[in-house]
């Protein structure tokens, strides 16, 4: 009896420890290149976006030259009549099976996101007419096609004069975001990061992010930090 306890008591906290998963993203602090991390700009039915995505090898979160690198966003705005909702940005999606049963969707109960960014004073306007944002939302399939109503969060920073700083990193993060009805099956999660606009501008603007996270289940505790989101 006591034996059959223990073995039952062992598969629970193996179960929970896998559930609690630690980072779920591939080449999160962007250490070389930008793979697996693709380039995505807004579509119909937002505005055409229009911008770019690099891999910056001497600007990273550290401050430092041999620094790990990070993921420079431009948001290019081509005219003066560019309305609000373009953006500019990079994703990624993964897939997320059960560790204990790899074959069976995750059962997601929260999740624990952000990223660390840096908006530059130089080149960049400080008309508040942008956001930089770190979003995740779960899908249903295993391609982040059906998107789980509800189920996504997102932070975001306004660009203003307060935001803009040639060497200061911020951190957008949320942590224990809820699921819709407590808890949801999801197949795949999706974690994008853009720059996007607030209002119709002509301007150009640039943000470069670090250290990407994406934890379910209480995985990476993190403190929730709101600067300022739409």
């Amino acid at each position: 009896m006591i034996q059959t306890l223990l073995i039952a008591m062992l598969f629970v906290l193996v179960a929970s420890n896998a559930v609690a998963q630690d980072n779920l993203l591939s080449n999160s602090n962007l250490n070389s290149e930008l793979a697996p991390w693709t380039a995505t700009l807004s579509g119909a039915p937002d505005p055409v976006g229009s911008g770019s995505i690099t891999w910056a090898g001497l600007i990273n979160s550290d401050n430092v030259m041999n620094g790990s690198g990070s993921a420079q966003v431009a948001l290019s705005a081509p005219s003066t009549t560019t309305p609000a909702n373009a953006s500019s940005g990079f994703r990624q999606c993964v897939a997320l099976p059960d560790p204990l049963f790899p074959a069976a969707p995750t059962h997601v109960t929260s999740a624990n996101y952000g990223a660390h960014f840096l908006i530059p004073a130089t080149g960049n306007a400080s008309d508040g007419l942008a956001n930089a944002t770190i979003e995740v939302r779960f899908f249903s399939d295993g391609n982040c096609s059906a998107f789980i109503p509800g189920a996504g969060g997102t932070q975001g920073m306004v660009l203003t004069s307060l935001a803009l700083n040639d060497i200061v990193w911020y951190e957008l993060e949320e942590s224990n975001l809820s699921m819709p009805s407590g808890a949801v099956t999801a197949s795949s999660a999706e974690v994008r990061a853009f720059l996007r606009t607030t209002g119709t501008t002509s301007n150009r603007y640039i943000a470069y992010f670090d250290r990407i996270f994406l934890a379910i289940n209480g995985g990476l505790p993190v403190e929730l930090v709101r600067f300022s989101v739409d």
